[in-house]
């Protein structure tokens, strides 16, 4: 049996992961899919179409669960506004906890909303230790897991779209 392998892609500058589908699904670049991850159910745009692959390959890569419907791209859009207020209520609270040396840069529901991660970055090359912040959020997001995750300089700037004076992000 042959499947098609493609190339996933679950936020606007990031890693591609890949996936198999069934022969005889048609999935096109640019079409949205539900798959599921390590970390839940995930909603990605097809970046990235591979040829036909063997059974030989088989196994290797999880399959899509389906092609993404307008009820997932609404859903979708649910969560990144909800992302954005979720950024917003940490900021304050880091605030209000007096982390210095910390910004929050942004943050990341799964698909289906199980799982809230926080991306921070911190000066220095010290790890931070922000229990009280992440308990502080499990509070306010009582139904969801929280998770904190630390993430260098050229990950902010992709997010945040900075540029250095070589042209490469920073």
């Amino acid at each position: 049996m042959t499947k098609n392998i493609i190339g996933i892609r679950f936020q606007k500058i990031g890693k591609v992961y890949h996936f198999s589908t069934p022969g005889d699904t048609d999935v096109q670049s640019g079409d949205y899919v539900v798959v599921e991850t390590s970390r839940g159910k995930q909603l990605g745009e097809v970046v990235q179409l591979i040829e036909k692959s063997t059974s030989r390959q088989e196994g290797s890569h999880k399959p899509i669960l389906r092609i993404a419907t307008p009820r997932d791209l609404v859903l979708r859009q649910v969560w990144e506004y909800k992302e954005k207020e979720a950024v917003e209520a940490c900021r304050s609270k880091a605030k209000e906890l007096n982390i210095v040396g910390v910004k929050i840069i942004d943050a990341e529901y799964t698909f289906d909303g199980k799982r809230l991660t926080f991306l921070y970055s911190s000066e220095g090359d010290e790890n931070v230790d922000l229990s009280n912040l992440r308990n502080e959020m499990k509070v306010l997001y009582r139904r969801t897991r929280v998770d904190m995750r630390q993430i260098g300089p050229r990950d902010v700037a992709k997010i945040i779209g900075g540029m250095d004076s070589n042209g490469g992000f920073k």
